[in-house]
Parts: structure tokens; C-alpha cells; sequence
């Protein structure tokens, strides 16, 4: 499958210049024979909680009809999160649209970055979530999520080969975010895709995004500017690793308390 990362500076509170550059790096991926094009994390709005009650849409509304329609014109699966309300309370809820504009997943971010307040303003997700897809299977998580490898343990056990995070993650832990995502894909034997922001004039962000092989090798990598980073890579790979170089199964299955 090829992949495209969106990394960019997303303007704060903009949606209209959000969509407007969105749009023509659709364009440009779908041009290019993209399947799946994968956006950072709050990509309409950018970092703004104490307005999220003004963005946030109800599931099939707003930004997420914006992006189940881009899918289907386009012909090209859509990933990204965005505030959703629900049931009286607002998630950040990372969508999941296939080439047909029909939605296959989504995914509530269950580890909220309280050192940030995003407790205050958004609901955690409760259950991991993982989808059957054209391209293979697809396991979903947001940014601080990235720092818990029971998610990713879970999601691996019910058959994940490649793990999408969309991300706004800030400076200065650069360090971190190189190291957690190649820890993730090599504890698990599976691919990692890791988009973030841009660093933009603030510097809240720094970039970087990724995807990472099951082996730990970095197949491709921003650096802190604004890049459509496109890529391929065979998902079915993940099983050949898997047989070659068995990790996983000397699990001890039920010895952890957890799994």
C-alpha cells in the first residue's frame, strides 16, 4: 500500500486555511496513486481545548462529512482526528474513512496529556480499537497513547500489522517520539506510521513524522517543515518478519497478569 503523511502547520482556530491546505495535498497524494493519507492529530483546528465545545461535530457532521466526502471524490482512504461529541461529551476521536467514503473505524483517545489539561476538556476512550481493511489490518491510537506498549501489546495480539498515530506532539521531546515509535514497531514485529505537526513560528511541535518497519528500521522521515512524505510498504511483509524472527511467540502467555 502507499502512504502518504501530512505533516504540517495547521493554523490555530482556522478551519477554512486548515481545509484549504488539506485540500491540495489530497490533490497532489491522490495524484500520486496514494491509498491511505493520514493527517496529525486536531489537523482542522490545531491545539485549541478551551474552544473544542465550539468544534466539535457529531459523528457523519462537519470535518467528518468533509472527510468521508474527500475519501470518496478522491478515491483515497482519509485518516485524522478530530473533537467529536457524543452522548453529551466531546473525544478526540481519530477517524478512519476507506476509498469509498464509507467510514471503517474509529478510535477514542483513551491516555489523555494532562500536563496539557486535555482531561478538562475531553472524555477518555475506553476500548482499542482495530480494523480489517483492504490494505491489511489497522490498529488506531493518538499521540500520548504512544507512551502506553499495553495498547500496542493489544492491539498487536488481535492481529494488528500496522498501527496509525496521529500526533500534535510537543517540544522539546523529540527524543522520545523517534524512540517510542521504533520501540513500538519492534516490540510488536509491526509497522508504525507516526504523523505530527510541523514545528510552525511557535515551536509547540517539532515534526518528524515517521513510519517505521517491523524491524525497527526507519523507512521514511520529516524533518521539522511543513512535507507530504509518500511512501510504500507491504503490510503482508509483517507475517514473513514475524516467521523469520519469532519474538512473539515466546510470550508468556498468562505469566503477566495482563495479557
Amino acid at each position: 500500500m502507499k502512504i502518504a503523511l501530512c505533516q504540517y502547520n495547521m493554523i490555530k482556530g482556522d478551519v477554512g486555511s486548515n481545509i484549504e491546505s488539506i485540500e491540495l495535498q489530497l490533490g497532489i497524494a491522490a495524484e500520486a496513486g496514494v491509498d491511505l493519507f493520514i493527517l496529525p492529530e486536531f489537523w482542522a483546528i490545531g491545539w485549541d481545548l478551551t474552544n473544542l465545545d465550539k468544534y466539535a461535530d457529531a459523528p457523519g457532521t462537519g470535518i467528518f462529512a468533509w472527510m468521508a466526502e474527500k475519501s470518496r471524490s478522491l478515491e483515497i482512504g482519509i485518516m485524522g482526528s478530530h473533537p467529536c461529541i457524543s452522548n453529551g461529551s466531546i473525544k478526540n476521536r481519530a477517524v478512519l474513512f476507506g476509498t469509498d467514503g464509507n467510514l471503517l473505524a474509529f478510535y477514542d483517545k483513551m491516555h489523555l496529556f494532562d500536563l496539557m489539561n486535555e482531561d478538562e476538556f475531553v472524555q477518555p476512550g475506553k476500548t482499542c480499537t482495530i480494523v480489517d481493511t483492504p490494505w491489511g489490518k489497522i490498529g488506531m491510537a493518538i499521540c500520548f497513547d504512544l507512551r502506553f506498549p499495553e495498547l500496542f501489546r493489544q492491539l498487536t495480539l488481535e492481529g494488528a500489522q500496522l498501527i496509525i498515530v496521529p500526533a500534535y506532539w510537543p517540544a522539546p521531546r523529540l527524543h522520545h517520539w523517534r524512540l517510542l515509535l521504533q520501540a513500538r514497531a519492534v516490540e510488536n514485529q509491526l509497522f508504525i506510521a507516526g504523523v505530527n505537526r510541523s514545528r510552525g513560528s511557535g515551536g509547540l511541535s517539532f515534526g518528524y513524522s515517521s513510519i517505521i518497519a517491523p524491524d525497527g528500521e526507519i523507512l521514511v522521515e520529516a524533518g521539522e517543515s511543513d512535507v507530504l512524505l509518500i511512501t510504500e510498504i507491504n503490510i503482508e511483509s509483517v507475517k514473513k518478519y514475524r516467521q523469520e524472527f519469532p519474538a512473539l511467540s515466546n510470550r508468556k502467555h498468562g505469566h503477566y497478569g495482563l495479557f
